[in-house]
């Protein structure tokens, strides 16, 4: 512990009573160093050491990169959101939806823990191989890092893990076995269930009738996918033929012959939709008809409620309680006493403006 005197004192004895007088509360972030040089002048130094005393009695906190910050009954530092990339937020693409979502309610919990959210774009062009490390440069031990999904997975949490940052995960379910097995036993799992809700969502189709339930989605090559898995399995315990057809994820324009080819050819009463570039349909009109499609064809979709509750009328989309996930998310990841560990949360069906708290309300088939 230093010991002061002179200036050295006296600086000390000032910034405890900014801090003590409210001036700046715990989680403000106090001035640049060099303004308080010019302020105080002293040599940078003569602060540094200053500085070095408050952070040893555990009054400030100094984020390499960032600043110094107030320290209180609640020391806590940012929370750190990594994205996509820069334009996500403002971006027509679906996943924006989500990331919305995340960005409103971390920033409201931060803001009532007493810090804030931050976020690091990790490529320009949301490209795995593009990952650029320098971004995370900012980043320490002390720092809370959240990410969504295991997108880029391979490339960002071997870093994350090096960093030994507190490290918080939102992904549908486990299936990146390997990715887990590495580094997830030591981090936060916050993870939504779609395998079971999917799976939940086909037997409650057949239980209204439907018998020829289809599958169109992005992830059809992908059989562990948890929207895949979800619907094999319950396709499989119900006895019905597997119907499927893939969206390519490079798809530019809207995927409607590939909905009028599979209602051609399979003859679906029902069809659960990933979101593909739906994103890009007319709003304005009945999903029926951007897609061609009989309206005789139930449609539910695995996408975001954000994004399908603009069609009109709006169509039935599955929502796993994203805000809720975050606050928590958040809370978690701040707090003194982190531990690894996992919550998995089920999702429910949203149509119109019914939430439905368990997975499928019957009525919302009629």
């Amino acid at each position: 512990m230093y010991t002061l005197s002179g200036k050295k004192e006296n600086i000390y004895k000032e910034l405890i009573n900014w801090m003590d007088s409210g001036r700046y509360e715990p989680g403000a972030q106090l001035p640049r160093e060099i303004e308080l040089v010019e302020q105080f002048g002293v040599a940078r130094n003569t602060l540094r050491q200053v500085l070095s005393k408050l952070e040893d009695e555990g009054r400030i906190v100094r984020i390499k990169k960032r600043g110094t910050f107030v320290r209180g009954e609640k020391a806590l530092p940012p929370l750190t959101l990594l994205i996509p990339h820069p334009y996500i937020f403002d971006s027509s693409e679906a996943s924006g939806g989500f990331f919305r979502q995340m960005m409103n309610a971390l920033t409201i919990t931060c803001t009532q823990l007493g810090t804030r959210v931050e976020t690091i774009p990790v490529t320009f062009d949301n490209k795995p191989e593009s990952v650029n490390y320098r971004q995370l440069s900012t980043l320490n031990s002390n720092s809370r890092v959240l990410c969504y999904s295991v997108w880029a997975g391979d490339r960002l949490f071997p870093e994350l893990d090096r960093i030994g940052c507190h490290t918080g995960v939102i992904t549908q379910d486990t299936f990146h076995l390997r990715l887990y097995e590495c580094y997830f036993k030591n981090w936060r799992i916050f993870n939504y269930a779609v395998r079971d809700t999917v799976a939940e969502l086909v037997r409650s189709l057949y239980a209204e009738g439907f018998r020829r339930i289809g599958l169109i989605s992005p992830f059809i090559d992908q059989t562990e996918h948890p929207i895949m898995n979800g619907y094999l399995q319950a396709a499989g315990e119900l006895g019905l033929t597997a119907l499927s057809r893939a969206v390519p994820r490079s798809l530019e324009g809207l995927p409607k012959d590939i909905f009028m080819n599979f209602c051609e050819h399979e003859r679906p009463d029902a069809i659960i939709a990933g979101h593909g570039n739906m994103h890009k349909m007319d709003f304005r009109l009945s999903i029926q008809e951007n897609l061609g499609i009989s309206n005789d064809v139930k449609i539910v979709t695995t996408g975001n409620y954000e994004l399908f509750s603009r069609f009109s009328p709006p169509i039935p989309a599955l929502d796993y309680g994203l805000e809720n996930i975050c606050a928590e998310a958040a809370e978690l990841l701040l707090a003194d006493d982190f531990t690894p560990g996992r919550k998995d949360y089920p999702g429910s069906l949203k149509c119109g403006q019914t939430v439905f708290r368990s997975y499928i309300n019957n009525d919302n088939f009629h």
